[in-house]
């Protein structure tokens, strides 16, 4: 029987692989792009790391994935979105978001997300920024794989909204986002 940090490894690096890549498989999980490579590494290796039972639970969590999931061979659980066998599973309700992301479109959406983020004012936990980028990565593909100005506008008032919330309605210069005054937008002059 191999070790659980083996069977941790492999099971990363079959999600790694269904999330697109590690930059991919970094951003759903909320964690650096470094720490996964270096969990991928040969145990060996100079800079491997083993998958801590906190980081473990952590990227069940993020995925929703059953607590214990990457401790077995080959996702020995009932709701796993794989099979034994490494491929997707049908029947599990997480085999849908395993699909092949476009690298282009990811980085549009990680492009607006890290605006939202940053219009917040905070950094957002794991979940959010995952949701966020879901939203806007479907919101592209639906657009044909560039954001339509239509949802670009709405995206800048969300984001206006967002910073007059966090400023109180009066950013450093009294403006939002688009450099327009909460009074313009609001159609008073």
């Amino acid at each position: 029987m191999k070790p659980v940090s083996e069977n941790r490894r492999d099971n990363l690096a079959r999600l790694v692989k269904d999330a697109g890549g590690q930059v991919a498989f970094a951003n759903l999980i909320g964690k650096d792009r470094n720490q996964v490579g270096q969990w991928l590494m040969d145990p060996e290796a100079s800079g491997a790391r083993n998958i801590g039972n906190s980081s473990a639970r952590q990227i069940e969590n993020a995925l929703g994935l059953a607590t214990g999931s990457l401790d077995y061979p080959a996702y020995a659980t009932p709701d796993s979105p794989l099979t034994p066998a490494g491929e997707r599973n049908p029947l599990s309700p997480l085999a849908s978001h395993f699909q092949k992301l476009d690298p282009a479109i990811l980085l549009q959406a990680e492009h607006w997300a890290m605006i939202f983020e940053a219009a917040d004012g905070i950094k957002w936990p794991p979940l959010r920024r995952m949701q966020k980028l879901a939203d806007v990565y479907a919101r592209i593909v639906a657009d044909g794989g560039m954001l339509s100005e239509e949802h670009q506008a709405e995206y800048m008032l969300e984001l206006n909204e967002a910073v007059d919330r966090r400023t109180g309605g009066d950013n450093e210069r009294g403006e939002g986002v688009h450099g327009r005054s909460a009074a313009r937008r609001h159609g008073s002059k």
